[in-house]
């Protein structure tokens, strides 16, 4: 999902700098030069009215008849464009589109211990074996995505404009893949036993009792979009102030995996040496943002320079979906494998589909700096920050108090543990930098 938004974005920025491209070396969208435009001497500080129109040079000097001629400074140089000036090197900005790239890191996320490992002997049990991977934050390192944002203003005095923005972060992963091919190294993965209430493992391997390997993955990643209008507050010499609203889409997705696989190697075991045992545990977290947003767009522009600032505010409903799923494959040799619902975080008693509403607000701030390589292009580096106020995450729903009667199939006799007994949520941030470009024609 991720994967489309990103090339969608790219192709669409793509698009408006081939266009714009094409503008720039055609002239196409440059003012036929009005007739008032001929003759008389260069006004200091007006605006510059030589330029070429249809492929002709038509030049001459002054302030023809434009009430905002000395607001267009330097001679019209770029980055003096003013909405309502009629220069040709000022003209009017019809459609927008930029590009950029992401180079973001996320607040993390909250993991259990889910691997441990201990001297031979040993079963791997806490607090005194060693944590392989979780008992912390996962998922706080650099990701990258890219955003795009186009659109077009109804009038040449940029009063009212329409735009859409559509972005997407990869997400940040974590995981872990270990092997214990002759059971040499000690595997295990922790839980607090319900009927003990005691701490407690399976042992995915150990020596001379089983050979195993662990795969642990965790993802998270973020597609968004909006649409939205754009209308002018304020402006003047080297300044706009617009005001922006409109609908708002958000989707967050986190997912953990853990799936292990163990071979008996003990002639005096419980089953014949040998044997396969699989088990899946599958923990998914959706987060589904639709609401609208409001907020303020602000640009400063000296020379070739233009600062922009974007604060908005987004307000809605985020549908919130947890899903929690697992099975057990067993495998004798030579015999067709038994397979069982349930592994060991997700059980039956756990297992299942769960959904809430909640009311959720996401702000956001976006501040960039743009050098103009021409009057067409931009080159841009920013800083954004996005705040999430109630997301769920896949970690946050483990329950890892266990009744282990329910392991293999077996059924219940105890405490129904683990449970899902609600939603488990928390605020998320995501912040970094971005590099791209912005083509206006």
């Amino acid at each position: 999902m991720i994967g489309r938004t990103t090339i969608f974005a790219a192709a669409v920025a793509t698009l408006g700098l081939l266009q714009g491209a094409v503008l720039a070396q055609t002239d196409w969208g440059y003012p036929v030069l009005p007739a008032g435009c001929t003759g008389g001497a260069a006004v200091p500080g007006a605006c510059d009215c030589t330029a070429t129109s249809g492929g002709a040079v038509a030049s001459s000097a002054g302030a023809y008849g434009d009430p905002y001629g000395p607001e267009c400074a330097a001679g019209g140089q770029f980055g003096q464009h003013h909405p309502n000036c009629n220069c040709l090197r000022c003209r009017p900005r019809h459609w927008w589109a930029s590009f950029d790239g992401l180079m973001w890191w996320g607040k993390g996320r909250s993991m259990p211990a889910l691997l441990t490992t201990s001297p031979p002997g040993t079963a791997g049990i806490l607090p005194g074996a060693a944590v392989l991977f979780g008992d912390g934050q996962v998922g706080n390192r650099l990701a990258g995505g890219a955003r795009a944002d186009f659109g077009f203003w109804f009038d040449d005095a940029e009063t009212l404009g329409a735009g859409a923005r559509v972005w997407g972060l990869d997400g940040s992963s974590s995981g872990v893949s270990l092997t214990s091919a002759d059971g040499s190294t000690v595997l295990a993965r922790p839980f607090h036993n319900a009927i003990l209430n005691a701490p407690d493992s399976l042992l995915i391997a150990a020596p001379g009792i089983l050979a195993g390997h662990v795969d642990i993955q965790t993802t998270s990643a973020v597609t968004a979009a909006e649409a939205y209008l754009r209308s002018s507050m304020l402006s003047g010499r080297g300044y706009d102030i617009d005001f922006i609203g409109g609908y708002h889409f958000v989707r967050l997705d986190d997912d953990l995996l853990v799936d292990t696989d163990s071979v008996s190697i003990d002639p005096a075991g419980a089953v014949a040496v040998g044997t396969e045992i699989d088990l899946v545990d599958t923990f998914e977290a959706r987060n589904e943002f639709h609401g609208g947003q409001v907020g303020v767009v602000t640009e400063i522009r000296r020379g070739c320079w233009t600062l922009t600032g974007l604060g908005k505010m987004s307000v809605g409903n985020m549908r919130q979906t947890v899903i929690v799923d697992g099975l057990t494959s067993i495998t004798p040799p030579g015999n067709p494998s038994t397979i069982t619902p349930g592994g060991m975080l997700a059980l039956p008693t756990n297992m299942g589909i769960y959904t809430q509403d909640v009311t959720a607000f996401i702000p956001e701030f976006n501040m960039n700096l743009a050098w103009e390589y021409n009057d067409w292009l931009r080159l841009t580096m920013g800083y954004s920050v996005v705040y999430f106020s109630n997301v769920a995450f896949a970690g946050d729903q483990i329950d890892t108090v266990i009744n282990r009667t329910q392991f293999n199939g077996g059924l219940l006799v105890g405490p129904a543990r683990p449970d899902f007994t609600g939603f488990h949520t928390t605020d998320y941030w995501l912040h970094g930098m971005t590099l791209g470009v912005t083509v206006t024609f």
